[in-house]
């Protein structure tokens, strides 16, 4: 039989209790009774009077409240109501009173403890060492994953499908159909027994001396490349043999993005596991461009030695090597019609030291003895590029202005030299087909009657004709003569030659002295227009022969070293009415007489000269010096 005892209750009026709610109640201090919600209507009766306690941890905690001091539990283990931002954790009258603030709650798992549970300002947004872990193998994996379905879905590609290039159809400005060509199948596969050895290992040194031993990829180049599309930097292409093959293998899709390169890397890497080093190189080889319309080391061969493949030898190989790098620059022939700076002098030269470095690495590699490589220190001798017939006469010339036009405004255009090649556009030109039959007429009929190499074979054997016909409403050219055949000489004589222009520059002195006059001889250099004296055809000039050549104020011209200067006419003859000759400037232009329109020329102004040129449309480049009477 067990005893209950309880705590007899604590008297009303006094003890300790009662003491310290007097101190308190003295002080202007409240406490809230047991079980206080936090109204005021719990704390205190009608009349204000105090309600009795339950013990000493709620006294304290009265205390505390009614002191402004309000805890905020971080854990959940603040004791208490605590505050007015706690959560009470007890009901009883002397239960333990536990609570929480608002922090996270622990008992809550998340699958990413981010922001961190249990952690405050800055730390909660540090991860923690679990979370960067996970997130980097999720992200390895991730890559993982893309680049096997990538793998798998890309295949590997035929070499016999490759370089199929279309036509570039030309029209007249009539809208007829002038000429279809630029996407002739020029190509012919053959084995690697059909190539030369010289020939493998000088695209190997000089293109990817690790060919054999790499995995396809270079991995330095195509971070760069990815780069340099992503930033709108120059694009680059593969840098190792695999690559390029891959690239020549996707001609249907030449575009240069993103998406495409990271393509071209999947087919590489499995096109680098899955077939042989030796098949690789032999459809590099195969399907490469090598310029002249020519796709493959065979079509290279025929179009630029006339020969087999197998037939070429290590210089000739060298020099095919370089084609690679971009015929257009490199063809001994020249390519102006794509690049002015493309001149055969400049492309002989780039050719030569381009074929030397290949044959100078192949030596350091191992694959030609010096000895062989010493007899190949020039260019080999190639044939003339043009082999198309339907590109004879004029009609060459007139693809090539064409495909100059547009590549050197290619920023308007929107055609590089590479979608040239691939084919497939209708190009309209301003060429009348009438008038260049015309003007080709024009000069046989001149030619006939001039040009005798027979009877002159000094001075008429290396004569050769040039001409264009130009809308002087528009600019638009309308026909031009670049030579004799397009198919037998290649250089467009219509186009920029660096040969002079002569007398057909005597136009232009004539607008600038019909337009500007001449200038006072009593008055300054630089006097205004409405100052000046107008010229007319009718003007008259002196056409003597060494003609002592006047400053416009008609003191006598000297050059820098003090000389004087003498005209000449052609054949050493002056023209016009003795003793002066005087010869009006009509007459002049007709039989092109030098001294009446240099001395023209100073009286104008060369500046005044040189700038009529600009505004017919001349190029200020092709221009030579106006500081000298010559200019005219």
């Amino acid at each position: 039989m067990s005893e209950h005892r309880r705590k007899p209750p604590q008297p009303q009026g006094g003890g300790r209790a009662a003491a310290r709610r007097g101190q308190s109640a003295s002080s202007g201090r409240r406490a809230a009774p047991r079980g206080a919600t936090g109204s005021s209507s719990d704390s205190y009766g009608a009349g204000g009077e105090e309600r009795p306690y339950g013990g000493r941890a709620e006294v304290r905690r009265a205390a505390q409240r009614s002191a402004g001091g309000r805890r905020r539990a971080a854990d959940g283990a603040g004791r208490g109501a605590g505050g007015s931002g706690g959560r009470r954790g007890g009901s009883g009258p002397s239960g333990p009173g536990r609570g929480r603030g608002r922090g996270p709650d622990p008992s809550r798992k998340r699958f990413i403890d981010y922001p961190r549970a249990g952690k405050y300002g800055a730390a909660r947004w540090v991860p923690s060492w679990k979370l960067v872990t996970g997130l980097f193998i999720g992200f390895i994996g991730s890559l993982v994953a893309v680049a096997g379905i990538g793998y798998a879905m890309v295949s590997v590609p035929n070499v016999a499908q490759t370089a199929k290039a279309q036509n570039n159809v030309y029209y007249w400005s009539d809208g007829s159909q002038m000429v279809a060509t630029g996407g002739e199948t020029n190509r012919q596969i053959i084995n690697l027994s059909q190539i030369p050895q010289a020939m493998r290992y000088a695209v190997i040194s000089q293109e990817n001396k690790t060919f054999y031993t790499d995995s396809g990829i270079d991995p330095k180049g195509i971070a760069r490349a990815v780069f340099n599309m992503a930033t709108g930097g120059q694009t680059q292409g593969g840098s190792t043999i695999t690559q390029q093959y891959v690239k020549n293998a996707r001609l249907d899709d030449q575009s240069q993005t993103i998406s495409r390169k990271f393509k071209e890397i999947f087919i590489s890497i499995k096109v680098g596991t899955s077939v042989p080093k030796d098949e690789i190189l032999a459809g590099y080889l195969n399907s490469a461009y090598y310029g002249r319309g020519a796709y493959g080391i065979q079509a290279a061969a025929r179009a630029y030695f006339d020969k087999d493949a197998i037939k070429l030898n290590p210089g000739e190989c060298a020099f095919l090597a370089a084609m690679l790098k971009g015929a257009t620059y490199y063809d001994p022939a020249g390519a102006t019609s794509l690049d002015p700076a493309a001149t055969p002098e400049a492309n002989r030269r780039r050719a030569l030291l381009q074929m030397q470095d290949t044959l100078d690495k192949m030596v350091q590699y191992g694959h030609l003895e010096q000895s062989v490589r010493a007899q190949y220190t020039k260019l080999p001798a190639v044939q003339n590029p043009r082999s198309n017939t339907r590109l004879s006469g004029q009609i060459g010339y007139l693809v090539d202005l064409a495909n100059s036009y547009l590549v050197t405004h290619s920023d308007q255009t929107h055609i590089t030299a590479s979608k040239l090649q691939q084919g497939g556009l209708s190009i309209y030109t301003t060429f009348d087909k009438k008038k260049v039959d015309k003007l080709e007429a024009a000069v046989q009929k001149v030619r006939k009657a001039n040009i005798d190499p027979k009877k002159r074979p000094e001075t008429d054997t290396y004569v050769q004709f040039g001409g264009a016909s130009v809308d002087p409403a528009t600019g638009a050219i309308k026909a031009i003569y670049g030579g004799e055949d397009a198919t037998k000489h290649f250089t467009d004589n219509a186009d920029s030659t660096g040969a002079q222009v002569g007398s057909t520059f005597k136009p232009f002195v004539l607008a600038a002295a019909m337009q500007d006059g001449v200038r006072n001889p009593d008055g300054p250099a630089s006097q205004p227009q409405d100052e000046r004296t107008q010229v007319s055809p009718k003007s008259l000039y002196s056409g003597k022969n060494k003609l002592k050549i006047m400053e416009y104020n008609k003191t006598v011209w000297k050059n820098e070293k003090g000389e004087e200067w003498l005209q000449t006419n052609d054949g050493n003859e002056s023209v016009g009415n003795p003793p002066d000759y005087k010869i009006d400037l009509r007459e002049a232009m007709r039989l092109s007489v030098n001294s009446a329109y240099v001395q023209l020329g100073m009286d104008v102004g060369l500046d005044k000269v040189k700038q009529a040129a600009l505004d017919a449309g001349i190029l200020k480049s092709s221009l030579a010096s106006a500081s000298f009477p010559s200019f005219s």
